[in-house]
């Protein structure tokens, strides 16, 4: 058996995918720094890639641009983060202010919680000790139980105070985020489907 703990959080050199500091200790938490450097470099790239793939229905023009404008709501720059006390302080960890040049996307203050609790669940679910018992189906039924948490989807749709965006789509957006964030701390390249 390999060592799971570690080989979640290798970085895949043959992905774009980025790559975090392993934790320290063996327990299924992640201290507040380590939330805001997962919340940043694996949250931030999924948002960063859902927006740079989303397939739209080209017929409603309308839809199209208040779903592309939910979506980059949920980022903010670096040039407007690091003019931010609030977001220095409490949300960008020292590890990425320090190796930001600005090609990191960094989540929105809005999203910031909705991510902090998304890479801590992934965290906890997707664990060296599901993998010794589940086997192959850990990655699956990890992201099956992150999917259907009740309180990161109120806490995504909360996040959102400005756009009128249909529920539907935005749970539709919120199960990417889930899924490629799932994908980037578990360095795999796809989850079966259900």
């Amino acid at each position: 058996m390999y060592d799971a703990a570690r080989q979640i959080f290798r970085r895949n050199q043959n992905q774009n995918q980025p790559t975090a500091t392993t934790p320290s200790r063996d327990n299924n938490t992640l201290n507040r720094e380590e939330q805001n450097e997962y919340t940043n470099r694996f949250v931030g790239w999924a948002i960063h890639n859902v927006y740079s793939h989303w397939k739209y229905d080209e017929s409603d023009i309308n839809e199209c641009d208040a779903t592309m404008e939910f979506i980059s709501g949920m980022k903010m720059r670096h040039d407007v983060a690091i003019v931010d006390r609030i977001y220095m302080k409490e949300c960008y960890s020292i590890s990425d202010q320090i190796h930001n040049r600005g090609g990191l996307t960094l989540v929105s203050m809005e999203y910031f919680e909705f991510g902090r609790k998304l890479v801590s669940k992934i965290y906890k679910s997707f664990n060296e000790e599901r993998m010794n018992n589940e086997g192959s189906n850990s990655l699956k039924k990890a992201f099956n139980e992150v999917d259907g948490d009740k309180e990161l989807k109120l806490c995504f749709l909360h996040c959102d105070k400005i756009t009128d965006l249909k529920e539907e789509i935005k749970m539709e957006i919120m199960k990417a985020i889930i899924k490629k964030t799932l994908h980037a701390m578990s360095n795999v390249a796809e989850i079966p489907p259900r």
